[in-house]
């Protein structure tokens, strides 16, 4: 699943070493100030230290829908997620994160 800059992807399990997050907005736009935030049944773990081959970001959703100003409000019901930022290339740059 998509919204904006965001992926969704089911996965089996949480990793252990990610941890319990009382915030649910899973990303902050830079240049507009929106954001992607989860309202209703939703439990956010992130990643204490985020290196560049882990996304750090996990949910195990009962009924929850992903927000955001911008885009269409994203309904999900059970199962556990890995949450990324989508990157893109830039022919004339290096790999970046896509900006919304």
């Amino acid at each position: 699943m998509r919204q904006g800059d965001i992926l969704i992807r089911k996965i089996d399990k949480i990793p252990e070493s990610a941890k319990k997050s009382e915030n649910k907005t899973v990303a902050l736009g830079e240049a507009t100030g929106h954001h992607h935030t989860f309202n209703g049944q939703v439990q956010i773990f992130r990643e204490p230290k985020i290196s560049m081959c882990k996304t750090g970001q996990y949910a195990e959703i009962e009924n929850a829908v992903l927000e955001h100003q911008e885009h269409r409000h994203l309904e999900i019901k059970k199962q556990v997620v890995e949450i990324r930022n989508q990157r893109e290339l830039s022919l004339l740059s290096e790999v970046q994160k896509v900006m919304d």
